[in-house]
């Protein structure tokens, strides 16, 4: 079960900006940052944030084979069983 957090802040302005401040309980469960991005997404009246996907040009590719790896070895089971049952 996803841990739900509900916090109330209130936003302050400075100079043209609005501001809030993230609630540390937001910051953990986000594994957030400094200077990490948010997505901010509305809909229908309400608004969640997530982390931003960043992908870094460096090793992008060595970044993608590793992330693969892992999610084979993590699921090699699964799709042994698939396999034997086609």
């Amino acid at each position: 079960m996803t841990k739900r957090i509900r916090k109330s802040e209130r936003i302050r302005k400075h100079g043209g900006t609005y501001i809030i401040s993230l609630p540390n309980e937001v910051i953990q469960a986000l594994s957030l940052n400094e200077s990490d991005q948010l997505d901010f997404i509305v809909r229908d009246g309400q608004v969640s944030l997530e982390k931003s996907l960043v992908i870094k040009s460096e090793n992008l590719l060595g970044t993608f084979s590793s992330d693969i790896d892992f999610f084979m070895d993590k699921h090699d089971q699964v799709f042994k069983k698939m396999a034997e049952n086609k």
